[in-house]
């Protein structure tokens, strides 16, 4: 019956949730977090997919995303919403486990 299904793949999906709830609850080795403000001149104001306002480079997934010098995220909020920046700047986040 439906109803079972719906139980059975909403069960399926608390398990995988669990696991990586509980995946994250391990230490991670170092990382860090950059937060910067940056001059926007020539640079564009709204996100595209030149200049998106998330990005991400990924040397290799075997590795996975918590692996020393493996992952970059960077992002600039500032592109989705000016207020979070002053006039003539952009806000920067990136994020590297280290």
């Amino acid at each position: 019956s439906a109803s079972s299904a719906s139980s059975a793949s909403s069960a399926a999906v608390t398990e995988y949730l669990d696991a990586q709830i509980a995946r994250l609850r391990e230490p991670c080795a170092s990382f860090l977090h950059l937060h910067l403000a940056i001059r926007a001149d020539g640079l564009p104001t709204t996100p595209s997919e030149a200049f998106p306002a998330q990005w991400a480079s990924l040397e290799s997934w075997d590795r996975g995303v918590d692996a020393p010098r493996n992952l970059a995220l960077v992002s600039c909020a500032s592109l989705l919403d000016p207020d979070l920046a002053p006039p003539g700047y952009h806000v920067v986040h990136a994020y590297v486990p280290a």
